[in-house]
């Protein structure tokens, strides 16, 4: 099994076997996806590469620590060392680095953070510039009329495409 050292390795080599997108979620894996997976606190995302192959995944890059336990001997398998760690710089390498084109605004302080962030958001729309309120795991652009319990479910709808995202 070919070990990799650096996110731009992983990405190099995912490229080369994934016509897809990256899942670290098997039940999502389409064909030619790519297959993430490292253990976690309830389960070891290892366990589900044979399923991910079967579904047509591409590729699957697992975390090294303890993969000689598996016995995985496909070629379309790679490990990485401390890559739960590593995935963030992966996926940002792979998606070309999206945060390079987002400005974002942080709100802190004990008192007032909502209001404040929120009346950001309205200046930065009255003044022509997209903006999102992001509070935890929810997300809301004002002027866009969205109000998304979760952001990844509204990215993934394509709303709350915000330019700027602030943060509290």
């Amino acid at each position: 099994m070919m070990n990799l050292q650096t996110p731009a390795d992983a990405v190099d080599w995912l490229r080369a076997h994934v016509t897809g997108t990256l899942q670290s979620d098997s039940r999502k894996v389409g064909r030619g996806d790519g297959f993430i997976a490292w253990p976690g606190a309830a389960t070891d995302g290892r366990r589900y590469v044979p399923s991910a192959l079967a579904q047509g995944a591409g590729a699957c890059l697992i975390e090294l620590d303890g993969a000689e336990s598996w016995s995985f001997t496909d070629p379309a398998i790679a490990a990485y060392a401390q890559l739960k760690a590593a995935t963030g710089p992966i996926a940002a390498a792979w998606f070309g680095q999206p945060t390079d084109r987002l400005d974002v605004l942080a709100v802190t302080g004990t008192n007032g953070k909502t209001s404040t962030a929120w009346w950001l958001a309205q200046a930065l729309g009255n003044a022509g510039r997209r903006a999102g309120v992001q509070r935890g795991r929810a997300a809301d652009a004002p002027h866009d009329g969205c109000a998304a319990g979760h952001g990844r479910q509204a990215a993934d709808r394509g709303e709350c495409r915000g330019r700027v995202v602030l943060m509290m």
